[in-house]
């Protein structure tokens, strides 16, 4: 596809924004990690290998390769969108295991039950087999608390990094098989007419139904918006991907809907949650931005309803991630663009 001059300018600008943020972020096992990318027919590739860092640069040739057009290369993420798997549980209920109507703790274990599907899980868990795996695909209630608390301490580094991501929503969350939770998109969101819509103070697409009602007055985005958000992706996660406030009109009533928000209306409890999943929504809903949590409270709060072994798992399988961010930033390895 051919682009005028100044609008390929402004992708190229878009496209060196992005691979910025997401080399700032450092890596983290709940990040959609850049691996490398290429500008002007050159790769530049970031690697890591018994936790080592290298990067590595080369030149187009005949033989190589590279994509012509700015490329980035980042994790597989075998299962696609949170968004899409939630709503396949939606088109097929054989594909959800409702823990609530059957009276279970919905908290994931790892005392070899079928609430939680690891290849590999912590001490006392059970590693799953290639037909256990395929069954993996369908998501249970203790799946969903689950990405709920990897997406918190995806965020937390986040926020650590004094890093706004402004579109919290499942459509950016990603699974791989093993139902690791990634969050992804950092600024090339690819706009749909059902979550962005224009308001009457910016040209840009802005997805409001996500926004917090200071931030749909204000067009200031923050972490503290991005904890509302968070809240809103909770209630897509247990609504088993519906659209938030299907009932409300918003297209062409943005303002009016930011002083509905105002005026104390929020997001009913969802069909599937959890009591404590569904007060941590509540949390992150405050009217004033000052006493909503931070994703750092987020995770702890998660982490207590997840079991301490499950997120002492997680956390071991940060590890590689986070001695390759300790790498990446120190001076003779850094990435300047």
């Amino acid at each position: 596809m051919r682009h005028a001059g100044g609008e390929m300018d402004s992708l190229m600008a878009m496209f060196v924004h992005e691979v910025r943020v997401m080399i700032r972020a450092g890596q983290h096992l709940n990040l959609v990690n850049v691996l490398g990318f290429t500008l002007d027919g050159k790769w530049t590739l970031l690697t890591k290998h018994s936790y080592s860092f290298r990067v590595v640069k080369f030149h187009r040739s005949k033989s190589n390769n590279i994509p012509e057009n700015p490329t980035l290369l980042v994790e597989l993420c075998d299962m696609g969108s949170l968004l899409a798997n939630l709503q396949q549980c939606q088109r097929d209920p054989t594909k959800f295991v409702n823990l609530l109507d059957s009276g279970e703790d919905c908290s994931t274990r790892t005392d070899g039950s079928e609430k939680i599907h690891y290849d590999q899980a912590p001490s006392g868990g059970k590693v799953l087999g290639d037909d256990e795996r395929d069954k993996s695909c369908s998501l249970s209630t203790s799946d969903l608390v689950s990405f709920a608390y990897q997406v918190s301490r995806g965020m937390e580094h986040l926020s650590a990094k004094n890093i706004v991501h402004r579109d919290i929503a499942s459509r950016n969350i990603l699974l791989t098989k093993k139902k690791v939770a990634k969050i992804s998109d950092f600024g090339m969101a690819r706009w749909s007419e059902t979550a962005y819509m224009m308001t009457s103070a910016t040209a840009v697409n802005l997805p409001i139904r996500w926004m917090s009602p200071e931030t749909i007055a204000s067009m200031i985005f923050d972490q503290k918006s991005d904890v509302w958000s968070y809240g809103v992706l909770l209630w897509e996660m247990f609504s088993l991907g519906q659209i938030p406030y299907p009932n409300v009109a918003v297209a062409g009533r943005v303002e009016q809907f930011g002083q509905w928000l105002l005026a104390g209306n929020r997001l009913d409890r969802p069909q599937f949650c959890p009591d404590n999943v569904f007060a941590e929504m509540g949390k992150c809903w405050n009217r004033n931005a000052a006493d909503r949590p931070s994703f750092a409270d987020l995770s702890v709060n998660f982490e207590g309803i997840i079991s301490t072994d499950v997120a002492g798992y997680y956390m071991h399988l940060n590890e590689p991630y986070a001695q390759f961010t300790k790498e990446l930033f120190k001076p003779e390895t850094y990435v300047y663009l």
